[in-house]
């Protein structure tokens, strides 16, 4: 399948993204503290490392890493 058509049929979107979507469940198991991380942080819009980590000793700044600093800034500029 050539990437730039001239006419023609062209890709269904929404059949592409759920073909992704299936394929990826199938391909990342989370257990339940992601799953629990994950919810926090995009339903919560707050980094908890204990939800990821639990116990482990992890960096204690990890939350101040520049990216997730933006991720967290951008959602909630979006949610507004």
């Amino acid at each position: 399948m050539p990437l730039l058509r001239k006419g023609g049929d062209r890709p269904d979107l929404g059949k592409m993204a759920s073909a992704a979507l299936s394929y990826m469940d199938r391909m990342l198991r989370f257990t339940d503290g992601e799953r629990r991380f994950l919810e926090i942080f995009y339903r919560e819009r707050r980094f908890d490392q204990s939800a990821l980590f639990g116990g482990l000793s992890v960096r204690p700044n990890l939350g101040d890493h520049p990216s997730i600093l933006w991720r967290l800034a951008k959602m909630r500029l979006d949610r507004t």
